[in-house]
This record gives structure tokens, C-alpha cells and sequence, in this order.
């Protein structure tokens, strides 16, 4: 890889932090990005074969694509985890119900086999070693 492309964790950080806590929150003001995560959603939904009970969406940003999900599965139980502490701390405030954490998708911090879903989706091009 290019030294000067390389990602560092700090370099990351620099980036989560010019994106606004609250911008997937605000997504449908904007018609391409509704259309975007509003496909997104439709994939991710076709491609689940059974009603999950344990859902995790590993870099959730605020939590607005995993409320989306929660309309389609209202048993389930949702959780989220996302480096990015503002918008971790907006998306507790905006959706009570779901259940948000600031962690490291490297290291997980819930006990193997707990999820019968994990949705990884615009992910990985955020983490320093995918």
C-alpha cells in the first residue's frame, strides 16, 4: 500500500469528526442519499432468509439505518456500536430503544454467537485494517 494512503486510527478519527453526529439522521433531505440508504435497506432486508432475535450494526454512525430495520422486525432487539462517540451520544438521545455503545469493530464486545444478524454495511473503507 501507498505510505501516503495508509489510514491510521488517528487519521480516522480526524475524519469521523469533520462528519456531522446527527448526518445519517438527516439523510432523507437530501434525494440521492434517500435513494442510496433507502436501496440499502431494501438489500439488506431481501437478503435476511429468517426473523432475526439479536440484531448488531457494527459501525451504526447514530443508529438511524438500525431504526429503519426495527420497523420490519418489532421483536427483535437491536444493538449498535460505532467509534464515534458524538454520534453515538445523538443517536441514544434520538432512538431510546435501541441499544448503542462506542466500541471497536475489531474487538467486539459482546459474547460470540449472541447475534443472529450483523449488518456491516459502508464499514469497512472506516476501519484501519479491514
Amino acid at each position: 500500500m501507498n505510505k501516503n494512503l495508509k489510514l491510521t486510527f488517528k487519521g480516522l478519527r480526524k475524519i469521523w469528526h469533520k462528519v456531522p453526529p446527527d448526518f445519517y439522521s438527516q439523510v432523507d433531505k437530501n434525494p440521492l442519499q434517500s435513494l442510496w440508504h433507502g436501496n440499502k435497506l431494501k438489500c439488506i432486508k431481501q437478503s435476511i432468509y429468517k426473523k432475526p432475535k439479536n440484531v448488531l450494526d457494527a459501525g451504526c454512525a447514530d443508529g438511524s439505518f438500525l431504526d429503519k430495520m426495527t420497523k420490519f422486525y418489532p421483536e427483535a432487539e437491536f444493538y449498535g456500536i460505532d467509534c464515534y462517540f458524538k454520534a453515538i451520544k445523538y443517536g441514544k438521545n434520538k432512538y431510546p430503544h435501541l441499544k448503542l455503545k462506542v466500541a471497536d469493530v475489531h474487538k467486539l464486545p459482546f459474547k460470540d454467537k449472541f447475534f443472529d444478524l450483523i449488518i456491516l454495511a459502508e464499514t469497512l473503507e472506516h476501519v484501519v485494517d479491514p
